[in-house]
């Protein structure tokens, strides 16, 4: 069991792999070998990555915790930001905070940032006249359904 973010790492860095393969074997012998190299490699490389990333996460969530007794506002302000980016991203916002080791008060931030960035991509989109009302709204609610 790895976490979303390393397998993510893993997707990409394999995907760079399994191209140069793709051009170096012959057709026919390219499917199965793929399969029997590409899906242990991108799971070395998710092993590989796991540590790293989960002690970043875990560095970071700290340093917004204490952010979070040292001077509320500005973690407000910098939760915030994360969130309303990782909003519009298909990694759930409350997924990240929940990886970050986030409890209490700045789970709740992220909540909230979650709820106002989808007023805005709802009021943006709509100013802006990307897509029909459906697609507007599509965006709008979609943040709200990853929790």
């Amino acid at each position: 069991g790895f976490g979303i973010l390393p397998g993510f790492i893993a997707g990409y860095l394999g995907s760079f792999v399994i191209k140069f393969l793709e051009k170096k074997i012959p057709a026919g012998l390219d499917l199965i070998v793929i399969i029997v190299l590409g899906a242990p490699l991108v799971r070395g490389i998710a092993a590989i990555s796991n540590p790293l990333v989960e002690t970043t996460l875990q560095n970071i969530g700290g340093v917004i915790t204490a952010t979070s007794t040292a001077s509320p506002i500005m973690m407000g302000i910098i939760l915030g930001g994360i969130v309303t980016v990782v909003a519009t991203a298909p990694l759930s916002s409350m997924a990240l905070t929940a990886m970050l080791g986030l409890t209490g008060l700045p789970m709740a931030i992220g909540a909230l940032a979650v709820f106002g960035s989808s007023f805005m991509n709802l009021v943006f989109f709509g100013k802006m006249k990307f897509g029909s009302k459906k697609d507007t709204i599509a965006v709008a609610i979609e943040p709200l359904t990853q929790a």
